[in-house]
């Protein structure tokens, strides 16, 4: 990692001592990074984890989930669960015809719907993660300041009888 990536890491995890703040935000990123509105993933991300109160810069990363190389199989997992869940879905797809050509509102419907259940289920996943794994860096964190402390509080006394 950078240098300057890490320090903004570090600033947006001391920000707070609350790692359900840095959960939140990330796990809706996560959340909306799963919709096939790629234009507004990041403006979506933001203005629900303003909404939930959660990290606003950790929402942007999670957001970034969704990049070009990432669209294709999200999009073609959610389709394809969309499909499973919806039966008017899941009518014929003629293959020779280009993908976009015989998309009717239930195909995107199916879409949308897929995308909704992946984007839950991996918004829920990563926030339990990401809690976790925030909360023991900032326990980490804390014991070391405490370690720190404590010297400091030793030396003072051995200097001052």
């Amino acid at each position: 990692m950078t240098a300057g990536l890490r320090l903004a890491f570090w600033k947006a995890v001391r920000r707070t001592d609350d790692p359900d703040y840095f959960a939140r935000g990330f796990s809706v990123g996560i959340f909306v990074s799963a919709y096939p509105l790629s234009v507004l993933h990041f403006p979506l991300a933001v203005g629900v984890a303003f909404l939930i109160r959660g990290s606003k810069l950790a929402s942007m990363a999670g957001a970034m989930l969704s990049n070009p190389v990432t669209m294709g199989p999200i999009f073609a997992a959610g389709y394809g669960l969309g499909r499973v869940v919806l039966p008017h879905a899941a009518g014929p797809v003629d293959p020779s015809l280009p993908w976009y050509s015989g998309l009717g509102w239930w195909d995107v419907f199916a879409l949308f719907t897929g995308c909704s259940m992946l984007g839950l289920t991996a918004g829920v996943i990563s926030y339990y993660v990401v809690r976790g794994w925030v909360g023991r860096l900032i326990a980490v964190r804390h014991a070391r300041r405490h370690r720190r402390l404590e010297q400091m509080r030793q030396r003072a006394e051995e200097l001052i009888p």
